[in-house]
């Protein structure tokens, strides 16, 4: 409940010109995971992509162009972003073993910028009596409608396939909310990242429960497409 709250607290501020906080958010989490990870895990080995990527971003700087340029965004962005899927799969493996149902939680905390965003849109509408189409409310781009979106569903429809009743129905209701927020807002981008990524989700899902012929056919068909 603590890491909800906490995380409801970050959505409900803009996604723009809250770097700070969202990084003592993300060392916060850091310092909370390590207790558990060592007590389920305490072999826990860093995911082979995201150890692939992190070699591949130390070794970048010695064979850029900009070396230091490249080195300063290793301790930047870089670096939060390869801390972020560490986190990532920490959450992953704590949701497993001990409480499965955060994910619907955190799936609604992510949501919270949607909602305030169809609230704000659905105001304006009020206000002007007509339909204000690529209005983005509070925030400076719609990109930031489009990683909340695209986060949110994909916590849903993770806890859509694994939930109850009630995680189901609040699930599809806010994954709707999530394609109209970034249709509305005219994010491309952001609702094709929902849709992929909820596809994702229950394919992966599918693919599991599926016979061995029709993961074969599927994963063929899938290369075609690409």
């Amino acid at each position: 409940w603590i890491l909800f709250f906490s995380a409801c607290y970050v959505a409900v501020l803009p996604m723009a010109n809250t770097i700070a906080l969202r990084n003592v958010f993300l060392l916060l989490l850091v310092l909370c995971l390590v207790g558990p990870i060592l007590k389920i895990r305490p072999s826990f080995k860093c995911p082979w992509p995201v150890f692939l990527w992190g070699l591949y971003l130390c070794i970048f700087p010695f064979i850029s162009d900009s070396s230091d340029v490249a080195v300063t965004s290793l301790f930047g962005q870089w670096g939060r972003g390869l801390v972020a899927m560490l986190v990532g799969a920490s959450v992953a493996t704590v949701l497993c073993k001990e409480n499965k149902g955060t994910v619907f939680y955190l799936g609604v905390a992510s949501a919270v910028p949607i909602l305030i965003h169809l609230s704000l849109f659905a105001w304006k509408v009020w206000e002007t009596s007509s339909i204000p189409w690529g209005y983005w409310g509070r925030e400076t781009h719609h990109a930031d409608l489009g990683y909340a979106a695209g986060q949110s569903v994909i916590l849903l429809a993770t806890a859509i396939v694994a939930g109850n009743r009630v995680w189901r129905l609040w699930g599809v209701a806010l994954i709707v909310a999530c394609l109209m927020s970034t249709a509305l807002a005219h994010s491309r981008a952001g609702l094709a990242f929902c849709l992929v990524g909820g596809l994702l989700v229950f394919s992966v899902v599918y693919l599991l429960g599926a016979s061995q012929r029709r993961m074969h056919f599927l994963a063929v068909l899938a290369g075609v497409v690409l």
